[in-house]
């Protein structure tokens, strides 16, 4: 099952990356000794092999001198071949939340082909089939490691051309500093499902994700209702979380401890109505 997982491209912004970051990434690709619930915790969902697959990333860009050494501050006993063996040893093993549900036949997506009786992911999955089939474009979903990722869009050439090209277009058309948007704080007392209707048509809408860190929507499969679930259960953002986890970081899934995913154009929907509201959504642990 695991073969059909293409080598995907895992962009590395050698330029904005920080120690701090790079520490982070190492405490969830290396395993402490005999600590079974935190092989667990990274294991289940390959957490573990997706931080292994960017630091393999970061050794094949070029001019990586500076993010090499701060990996080898943060872990001075940093051996690349454990790095790979631990790697190919996870990439032909089936997580065991797959094994869980009894889809180890099901292949990538099978959270979207196992049967359920829960009201929450069977309402998600009628909106996925009906506008997201296909799933999200390259440039709907982005991934930045930190705020100096974000910030240096504009300021030099070092951006990922498949998913930053619109945004930095953006930003050198109407620079931040030259924008002169008034502004109001509104509280609104509905649920996120219900209020991002309340914002006027012609204004962008951008929901905070409340996200799991290392479960592609958390306890969804569950059904769950807490903030992150509820978005998902009113919305095709599923699909997103899942092209994330498939496309973007090679059938693992982890956010960055210190930034965040953007998904462009997610689809709210007001089901008592048939209305539909395009937001973005900000995915941040």
């Amino acid at each position: 099952m695991q073969q059909e997982i293409k080598d995907t491209y895992m962009y590395v912004p050698v330029h904005s990356l920080r120690k701090c970051d790079i520490c982070s990434i190492i405490s969830i690709a290396f395993l402490p000794t005999n600590d079974k619930k935190w092989k667990k915790r990274v294991d289940s969902h390959h957490s573990r092999r997706t931080m292994l697959y960017f630091l393999l990333s970061i050794k094949s860009t070029p001019n990586n001198k500076q993010v090499l050494n701060f990996i080898y501050e943060c872990y001075p006993n940093f051996d690349w071949s454990i790095v790979n063996e631990n790697y190919q040893q996870l990439k032909n093993t089936i997580e065991s939340y797959q094994l869980q549900y009894n889809a180890k036949k099901l292949g990538n997506y099978w959270q979207l082909k196992i049967p359920t009786h829960s009201p929450g992911p069977l309402k998600s999955r009628e909106y996925i089939s009906r506008y997201r089939s296909d799933g999200f474009q390259p440039n709907e979903l982005k991934i930045y490691w930190n705020y100096d990722q974000i910030q240096t869009l504009i300021s030099s050439n070092n951006y990922n051309p498949i998913t930053d090209s619109d945004a930095r277009n953006a930003l050198l058309n109407s620079p931040v500093h030259e924008r002169k948007h008034s502004g109001i704080i509104r509280f609104v007392v509905l649920a996120i499902q219900d209020a991002v209707f309340t914002v006027p048509n012609d204004k962008q809408v951008i929901v905070l994700d409340f996200a799991d860190e290392r479960m592609p929507g958390g306890y969804y499969l569950e059904q769950a209702i807490t903030q992150e679930e509820v978005i998902l259960y009113n919305s095709d953002a599923y699909r997103a979380l899942l092209d994330l986890k498939y496309t973007m970081m090679d059938g693992g899934f982890m956010l960055p401890e210190y930034g965040v995913a953007y998904i462009k154009r997610v689809r709210f929907f007001q089901k008592q109505s048939n209305k539909g509201r395009l937001t973005d959504l900000i995915v941040a642990a």
